[in-house]
């Protein structure tokens, strides 16, 4: 309630995307589906908000824990910070959680950066040695993981986090042989940036390599967190909580590859910058940009590498409707160009030229003999070409082209037209937020003990609900959005009129979907990080559990 009467919805609402004023509301693109036209509406007088398109509705801890895709007191945390309220009211398992202990983490980072140790003194140099200033170390909060197997771990376990909540932070790794079970830190003799969500909330951590091991075979030059309940790496941009006011105030994003691009170029006053961190250009990253962004700059390394994602990254950017232009690198990536020559740099952001421009100069550059060139041409730039939606942007490229190629308008559009493979689009991907917690079942749940069935039928539904506790973890009856509790009174209210409704089958089968849904996506999890090559033995042991727990689960909630 406090943290209500300190923010204003539309103040939350409009930190995360752009809005207009309509009327008494506030009008924007809904953040969580696609759309052209505005349907998402923000009502202050109310404090919430409403989607016409999709039906999201809810009040600023629903929009926070949907659109960072956290559980409620994750939520909870983000905004008291915000309204400057504290919890420290609050027994320490009601507040502990992931973002807790990924703070904790930074702060061990930070410190051990700032000491005048051997270790921290060699991670200076080599941020001294790429130019990054005193000042970008603070404002980034870079810091240094010691060449130590379990310095963090024991720090954490310390301070009272469970080997299970660390694990799940992803900042240690369990390893179990021969029924020996140890733990160790994921991140050593690294230097850690950390990677923010869009609130600013370190969620994980990307580390390089230095010291001894750097350049040794088998040792990986970054090393990144996985996917955690709170970080999802196809819906993160690495910069982006520092950088989003700057892109609403010029309506213009330039996309790097690395996180020393991202720190550099803000050295160099280029605060709109966000990257891609090593992964795939992807339609979360998109629809995040589109919030505040209408043109997109894509400055990715010079390397074929890069050159790909390029391509891949402006089809994406084109076919949904952003203006996209490229800057043309002289060195490997835009860190390399800053510290050589800022005002070079600068004077280069500023002549960013269309996309389709840029690829057919680097095709051109690149290749001397006019029949090769016109292959690549095909094959790279017709496709993109073709991807472009609006007819006039289409019409306007192809003149572009043309000009650059010195060839008549007619042959560009007939060659566009006639080229049968197309860059593939990957489609956007709904963000759904597995609640370990049972806190949406609770809530539900909850709202209808307190107001809606007798004493009999509360006794039946808690002994259910008992039952199966087991799947949730450190789960606090109190804490619950007061908007989940009064749409699911509402919605068993109205069922509640069928004479055929059932109270404990309701609750019966509310448990078993939404409990099926918890244990597939704790598989799915333990199945990405055996591809990623960690501790394949111990998590595939896990997946058999939770799989025979699944198959058992309709016998046990049934009876």
């Amino acid at each position: 309630d406090k943290i209500r009467e300190r923010l204003n919805i539309l103040d939350v609402v409009s930190t995360y995307i752009k809005v207009d004023k309509a009327g008494t509301q506030f009008r924007a693109r809904c953040p969580f589906h696609n759309e052209k036209t505005p349907s998402f509406y923000v009502s202050p007088t109310r404090g919430n908000y409403h989607c016409f398109g999709c039906n999201e509705h809810g009040d600023i801890f629903g929009f926070v824990m949907k659109i960072e895709g956290i559980q409620f007191k994750d939520a909870l945390r983000i905004l008291a910070d915000k309204a400057g309220v504290s919890l420290a009211n609050f027994k320490k398992e009601e507040t502990s959680s992931l973002v807790d202990i990924v703070e904790a983490a930074t702060l061990f980072f930070e410190q051990n950066l700032s000491q005048n140790t051997i270790d921290g003194n060699s991670a200076k140099e080599y941020l001294k040695g790429r130019g990054v200033t005193v000042e970008s170390i603070q404002k980034f909060r870079i810091g240094y993981a010691p060449n130590d197997w379990r310095q963090l771990y024991n720090i954490l376990k310390k301070a009272g986090y469970s080997d299970e909540e660390i694990v799940s932070s992803g900042l240690c790794i369990r390893h179990e042989k021969n029924g020996q079970v140890t733990y160790y830190d994921r991140f050593r003799s690294r230097v850690m940036f950390p990677v923010m969500n869009a609130s600013g909330k370190v969620v994980a951590f990307s580390g390089r390599i230095i010291g001894a091991d750097e350049g040794k075979e088998g040792v990986a030059k970054y090393v990144n967190s996985p996917e955690t309940p709170m970080y999802h790496k196809s819906s993160i941009l690495f910069g982006y909580s520092l950088a989003k006011h700057e892109i609403a105030k010029l309506k213009k994003v330039i996309v790097v590859e690395g996180q020393m691009d991202v720190v550099m170029c803000n050295q160099a006053g280029n605060i709109n910058t966000v990257a891609i961190s090593g992964t795939a250009f992807t339609p979360e990253h998109i629809s995040i940009l589109k919030r505040f962004a209408e043109v997109v700059v894509l400055a990715l390394d010079s390397d074929k590498a890069g050159y790909t994602a390029m391509l891949k990254s402006a089809a994406l950017a084109l076919a949904n409707d952003l203006e996209v232009e490229g800057i043309l690198l002289n060195e490997k990536d835009p860190a390399d160009m800053i510290k050589t020559d800022p005002d070079n740099w600068l004077e280069i952001v500023e002549k960013t030229e269309p996309i389709l421009t840029i690829v057919t100069k680097i095709i051109l550059n690149k290749e001397k003999i006019k029949p090769k060139q016109m292959q690549i041409l095909r094959r790279d730039l017709f496709p993109l070409l073709r991807v472009v939606k609006s007819p006039l942007v289409k019409e306007a490229f192809i003149g572009e082209v043309a000009g650059v190629l010195q060839i008549g308008k007619d042959i560009i559009r007939a060659e566009t037209e006639s080229v049968t493979k197309e860059i593939e689009i990957p489609k956007r991907v709904e963000k759904k937020v597995v609640n370990i917690n049972l806190i949406q079942i609770l809530a539900q749940t909850l709202g209808a003990i307190r107001s809606l069935f007798s004493e009999n039928e509360k006794e039946k539904f808690l002994g259910i609900l008992k039952k199966h506790l087991v799947y949730a973890e450190n789960v606090n009856l109190e804490i619950i959005p007061d908007s989940e509790i009064e749409k699911e009174i509402f919605h068993i209210d109205r069922l509640k009129e069928g004479s055929e409704f059932n109270l404990v089958k309701y609750v019966s089968e509310t448990l078993y979907f939404s409990i099926q849904k918890i244990l597939e996506g704790k598989i799915n999890l333990l199945k990405e990080k055996i591809k990623a090559g960690e501790d394949v033995e111990n998590n595939l042991k896990q997946i058999q559990d939770l799989t025979r727990q699944n198959m058992n689960l309709k016998k046990e909630i049934y009876g």
